[in-house]
């Protein structure tokens, strides 16, 4: 189990930092061709969707994985109560965002005009969708699949954000349609991906779905809470300060949430395997994550903090400059994120997500609080700092629960062990003998 999954995780690595670093091509392009103040517009009408969303998920991918790994229910199945429930959902959601676009661009959206927000609300079906769909792939442990839809749409990004923009001089109109048109064509690659594998019915089993709920709704809470931990600073900065500072502080996540490609690709091989295990071998698993996690990110993260200033100067330009401030905060709310995030997954393959609710609304409440002082008084440094001591006290939480419960220690999830240096040597000497010529592996 440990070698596969492993081996799923390097390849996710791979993927998801191919990427995010075609994804930070694409945000040069933005930032550099809108500037400042439209790049942060750009950034805040691509968030709202992605918030409108997360209210209105249920939990239901992670519903779907336990469902499929745990409950051995047809994936057909799920996939056809995900596919309609993704579409009642998203029409309420979208109508009632329409009705209240003014007092959103006067709020916690500053400086977006309502048509940019309008433009930008088709994203909250396809997202939905994209999130249901994918959870089915994660439970039938199709990663390839998935991962190569996650190169392929990385790769079109920033091609065709560079000719709307720079080709055609296109503006933030264009930014904010050409980045759904992409959504768009992702979403049907990946409803026809899904079909391919589980061919889906407009058909509605009330008591599955009410089971699928059950089990959903606590996770929904959870995710929500954790959604606006991770965004709801954006908000308030838009709230605060002014549309370029929100633009500093999206480049500033984005280079930091380069850190987070570990955990996020790892928690995505290891929560399908933890669904369907024993509780011992859930918390076995969960302290073995831990550890790479732990390990790998924070080298990753003394990387970025040292070489970051200049590279933000580099890919961005001078006028950017203000993005290093946050910096060294947020790779540390990165790490201390990382770590809660692979503790959630040990509590929710248990059924416990009470636990991660208590943890993720804790959290939330002291980053916005801490978000509502520091910000007016630090900047966007102030919003780096509130997320690395919020991050840090969800951990800690999730952490003295899950230490009284399994006996562990604490250099069981901290220290890496023999058995993961050797992991990480077979790792090292496979990927050698794929990609090296045989005479720089050794004898033919």
């Amino acid at each position: 189990m440990a070698r596969s999954v492993g081996g799923n995780a390097a390849y996710t690595l791979v993927a998801q930092v191919g990427s995010t670093i075609l994804g930070l091509s694409t945000s040069i392009i933005t930032a550099r061709v809108l500037g400042p103040s439209a790049r942060g517009i750009f950034t805040l009408v691509t968030t709202l969707p992605h918030t409108l969303s997360a209210m209105v998920k249920l939990g239901l991918a992670q519903g779907a994985v336990y469902a499929i790994r745990k409950n051995k229910v047809a994936p057909s199945k799920v996939a056809s109560h995900l596919a309609i429930t993704a579409v009642g959902l998203s029409g309420p959601v979208v109508l009632g965002a329409i009705f209240f676009r003014e007092q959103m661009a006067s709020g916690f959206m500053k400086g977006a005009e309502p048509i940019y927000l309008i433009l930008g609300l088709p994203l909250v079906p396809l997202l939905l969708i994209e999130s249901y769909f994918y959870a089915v792939l994660q439970g039938l442990e199709y990663f390839r699949l998935a991962n190569h839809r996650v190169i392929v749409s990385s790769l079109l990004a920033p091609s065709t954000m560079f000719i709307a923009l720079v080709l055609c001089g296109g503006g933030l109109r264009a930014a904010i349609l050409t980045n759904l048109a992409l959504v768009v064509a992702m979403d049907v690659w990946l409803i026809a991906t899904v079909f391919s594998l589980a061919p889906f019915r407009w058909q509605w089993d009330w008591r599955f779905a009410e089971q699928m709920l059950k089990f959903g709704v606590k996770s929904h809470l959870q995710i929500l809470a954790q959604h606006l931990h991770m965004r709801i600073d954006v908000y308030i900065i838009a709230a605060f300060l002014t549309p370029a500072d929100v633009a500093f502080y999206a480049i500033a996540t984005r280079l930091a949430e380069l850190v987070f490609n570990v955990p996020e690709s790892l928690g995505m091989v290891v929560y399908p395997r933890q669904a369907g295990s024993s509780k011992q071998r859930v918390e076995d698993l969960t302290a073995t994550a831990c550890r790479h996690t732990i390990f790998v990110t924070s080298v990753a993260a003394v990387g970025l903090v040292t070489i970051g200033p200049w590279l933000i100067r580099l890919w961005y330009g001078a006028a950017y400059a203000p993005v290093a401030a946050p910096l060294p905060y947020l790779v540390v709310g990165v790490i201390m994120m990382s770590v809660f995030f692979m503790f959630t997954r040990n509590f929710t393959s248990q059924n416990r997500q009470e636990v991660n609710l208590l943890s993720s609304v804790v959290a939330l409440g002291g980053n916005f609080g801490l978000n509502i002082v520091l910000v007016p008084r630090m900047g966007i440094a102030g919003a780096g700092l509130s997320s690395a001591i919020s991050y840090s006290l969800g951990a800690a939480i999730l952490a003295s629960i899950y230490f009284r419960e399994s006996g562990k220690r604490v250099r069981d999830v901290v220290v890496l062990q023999r058995s993961d240096v050797a992991e990480y040597r077979r790792l090292v000497q496979s990927a050698a003998s794929r990609w090296l010529p045989k005479s720089a592996t050794g004898p033919a």
